[in-house]
């Protein structure tokens, strides 16, 4: 799950946010003359980020790799919270033995939420694998099977 979430947020924030703030740096500098051209590049810019980090899907062309992403994301969001309940909750962090006790109650959701986490990073994989994404999710596929992260352990 570190894997994901951390290769994840790397295209996002390089791939995504970086080059397409810097493709507006340059618009702004050698192509923007009015107030209105640098207002609807702003606007194109942010609507790109928008659809390329995944938070909407104005036209469905992403929309499986959307909801598996969301998926994978959603599975990451609650081992988070099944953790914060066991061991960092206020209160709890000095009573080592019943934060085990609690981890153990959450044991059979922890294997459950891994099966989905497997399966949704697996089709996944498969879809930015697949003839049709590869070349639109080329540098997504590529951080997220970084060393054969996926391709050797999927």
């Amino acid at each position: 799950m570190g894997h994901f979430i951390d290769n994840l947020k790397i295209y996002i924030m390089t791939d995504v946010v970086h080059a397409k703030f810097s493709a507006l740096q340059r618009d702004l500098r050698t192509e923007v003359t009015t107030f209105e051209k640098a207002r609807a590049s702003l606007k194109a810019c942010l609507q790109e980020i928008s659809k390329d980090a995944f938070l909407v899907d104005p036209d469905k062309s992403n929309h499986l790799v959307l909801v598996t992403i969301r998926q994978a994301v959603k599975a990451c969001i609650q081992v988070w919270y099944i953790t914060y309940v066991c061991f960092e909750q206020p209160g709890r962090q000095d009573d080592v033995f019943r934060a085990v006790g609690v981890f153990s109650e959450y044991k059979a959701a922890l294997a459950e939420l891994s099966v989905f986490f497997d399966k949704h990073v697996a089709a996944l994989y498969e879809v930015l694998s697949s003839n049709v994404q590869v070349n639109k999710y080329r540098q997504l596929l590529t951080r997220l099977n970084f060393n054969h992260y996926y391709s050797r352990n999927g």
